[in-house]
């Protein structure tokens, strides 16, 4: 029985160590695993909110370019635009930048469409702008804007400029 307390007050610093090192070892083992638990949880939730994100981007994406390829028809912009005391020269520039700047709000949404859909947007854009260029070509410079609004407008009932196939582009990218 000595041999057995001698053996335990020799020992007695270690297993006052040990002991309590053994229940904060224990613990927070079982706080790491409850952790981990609601770590992993919180991570599949966030990748299945995460599948969402480019389709809801997408869809807004989609959303921005019909309504820039409308912006960009010529009876959009000359209805936003018409204004008759400017001379021919004057408006062409104006509706020139007012393409420019609508189409530079709207470059950021090619991130979330088909190459193909965004080269139709360009096209768009571009064929305005060519529309306006040989508009003005075709009028006096000086002279009352409501001249190549005139031929503008005329032209559109002819050529849509690609309009159509972009808003088509557009809408099949959310099938």
């Amino acid at each position: 029985m000595d041999k057995i307390i001698h053996l335990i007050f020799n020992n007695l610093p270690a297993i006052l160590i040990v002991i309590p090192l053994y229940y904060l070892v224990h613990k927070r083992s079982l706080d790491v695993i409850k952790f981990m638990e609601k770590f992993i949880k919180y991570s599949k939730n966030k990748q299945e909110q995460n599948v969402n994100v480019p389709s809801e981007i997408k869809i807004h994406a989609c959303e921005r370019l019909i309504l820039l390829v409308d912006r960009l028809t010529p009876s959009s912009i000359i209805d936003r635009m018409n204004n008759h005391q400017m001379t021919n020269m004057e408006f062409a520039a104006s509706l020139k930048e007012s393409i420019k700047t609508e189409f530079d709000h709207n470059t950021i949404q090619q991130l979330y469409v088909s190459n193909q859909t965004w080269t139709a947007c360009v096209r768009v854009k571009d064929n305005m702008m060519g529309l306006i260029n040989s508009s003005l070509s075709k009028c006096d410079i000086n002279g009352d804007s409501l001249e190549i609004s005139n031929i503008i407008l005329q032209s559109e009932m002819v050529d849509n400029m690609g309009i159509d196939e972009a808003k088509l582009l557009i809408k099949t990218e959310l099938k």
